[in-house]
């Protein structure tokens, strides 16, 4: 399910590599449960930009879940991401709700 990234220069010279952001989804309880994992920093989210796009344009039913309990480390371009992915999917006539939310911990980033 996740696939990391090799270290890159900026590893190299210190900063920890990262795990590719990821979003799954999956249909369960008459709605859509999207799972967020790995990695959602300012450096990894651009690689998954047209995916939420498209996510948040498809038809996805009535309820949509979006589970963060799997994300890694995240930083505030990946929660701001995580926030439009959110607001692009509750279009009014969505119910949408965040699960498990993430926790912050001291040095995620």
């Amino acid at each position: 399910m996740l696939e990391a990234v090799k270290p890159d220069e900026a590893a190299e010279r210190g900063r920890l590599s990262a795990v590719k952001p990821v979003l799954e989804g999956e249909k369960r309880d008459g709605g859509v449960r999207l799972v967020a994992s790995g990695d959602w920093l300012a450096r990894t989210v651009g690689d998954i930009e047209s995916l939420l796009s498209e996510t948040a344009r498809s038809d996805l039913g009535e309820r949509i879940t979006v589970d963060c309990s799997n994300v890694g480390r995240i930083d505030t371009a990946g929660a701001f991401v995580l926030e439009r992915l959110s607001r692009d999917l509750d279009n009014g006539r969505r119910k949408v709700e965040a699960r498990r939310r993430v926790k912050a911990r001291r040095g995620a980033v």
